[in-house]
């Protein structure tokens, strides 16, 4: 990449960054992942435990968002799972302070793909506009998934030339505050 494009990213991240949208929330219970539709015979089924959970995923999301966003979107999902009652009062303890982390099904990546089924057309148009995901697993006494949807602007042509212009206008030493400015004073935002 050379000087011009990456000072034409810089300036870009910069802008996308001052108008991104955030939405959190947390669904209360133990994470439910993401299974393949059973059959009985010649009919597909999803298991209810998975409908339930993803209908509940959908409802909470719906608080949250206003409306499906279309631009690009970052997802990270921290999935909190019970502390087994089974285990000794120490490694419970572990478990509370991370010390211990879930390493047994369910997978977290599938626990991550129910939350994508469940925010689409909710959260975001499809789920095809997730361009970073994350997903971790963690104990904790009380179970919940906690959800971070961070919704970017998307960059039409008309920001584009707006950037290229105040950059190829600009000195190398100004400020990117300043260039920022200047772009989104052409595009009177």
């Amino acid at each position: 990449m050379n000087d011009m494009d990456q000072r034409i990213q810089g300036l870009a991240m910069f802008i996308m960054a001052r108008h991104l949208t955030q939405v959190k929330f947390e669904v209360p219970g133990k994470p439910v992942s993401w299974a393949r539709a059973g059959s009985n015979g010649s009919r597909r089924f999803t298991p209810p435990e998975q409908a339930k959970y993803k209908d509940r995923l959908k409802n909470i999301a719906r608080k949250h968002c206003d409306h499906p966003h279309e631009g690009p979107v970052v997802l990270k999902v921290s999935a909190f799972f019970p502390i087994p009652k089974s285990w000794p009062k120490w490694k419970q303890h572990a478990a509370t302070v991370g010390l211990i982390r879930p390493s047994s099904k369910p997978d977290v990546d599938n626990v991550l793909k129910m939350v994508m089924d469940a925010l689409n057309e909710v959260a975001y148009k499809d789920d095809a506009l997730i361009v970073n995901a994350e997903v971790c697993a963690w104990y904790q006494k009380n179970p919940y998934v906690d959800v971070d949807v961070v919704r970017y602007p998307s960059i039409t042509r008309e920001i584009f030339d707006a950037i290229k212009d105040v950059i190829d206008r600009s000195d190398k030493s100004d400020p990117y505050q300043m260039m920022v400015d200047r772009v989104e004073a052409k595009l009177d935002v």
